[in-house]
């Protein structure tokens, strides 16, 4: 009796040492996911900002070509209407 008491003691032992691995196993495992979760959420923060600047920057770009054109339309009738006034002095 007293031998089978102690094979039954030895195989909870190694249940608990091996459960107790397995707990320790599965902490390391969330710990390691959580930190991988972390710098993902870091890169997308900064991709965000990244694609934000990139936005701003295009649309100050179109705003001066859009000057730019309307200036050279100022300019080009500006033109139109000098060569019809030194037209009409000759």
């Amino acid at each position: 009796m007293y031998c089978v008491c102690q094979t039954q003691l030895g195989r909870l032992k190694e249940q608990m040492e091996q459960e107790s691995e397995d707990r320790q196993s599965a902490r390391t495992d969330e710990a390691r996911t959580q930190e991988q979760t972390r710098r993902a959420q870091w890169q997308l923060r900064e991709l965000e900002e990244e694609l934000a600047d990139v936005k701003r920057k295009e649309a100050d770009a179109n705003q001066r070509r859009l000057d730019m054109v309307c200036a050279l339309h100022v300019q080009h009738s500006s033109d139109l209407s000098n060569n019809r006034h030194i037209g009409a002095t000759w």
